[in-house]
């Protein structure tokens, strides 16, 4: 069955991780290990001589506004759509 779950190993900020998921999400998983891993490793270059829990912390905070950005634009999305129907309804009454 392809949601059965099982454990994976990931690892990034210097740690493993053996969380147990669906099968169907294991490509999921890896692919935000490695992303995150990626964004440490470029806070690492850009600031060596910080601690990883501040690696940590700017990677957090880099995620978070990336979401809030997303969700900005799909508000934005929506609201014109909503503009777009109520106009269509309005022609269409004509």
């Amino acid at each position: 069955m392809e949601d059965d779950l099982f454990n994976i190993t990931i690892n990034f900020a210097e740690k493993t991780f053996k969380p147990r998921i669906k099968r169907s999400q294991e490509g999921l998983y890896r692919n935000a290990a490695s992303y995150v891993e990626n964004k440490i490793q470029e806070y690492r270059k850009r600031y060596p001589k910080q601690s990883i829990d501040t690696h940590l912390s700017l990677v957090s905070l880099e995620l978070a506004l990336e979401l809030l950005k997303e969700k900005d634009e799909k508000d934005s999305i929506y609201n014109q759509i909503g503009i777009l129907v109520k106009e269509l309804e309005e022609n269409l009454k004509k």
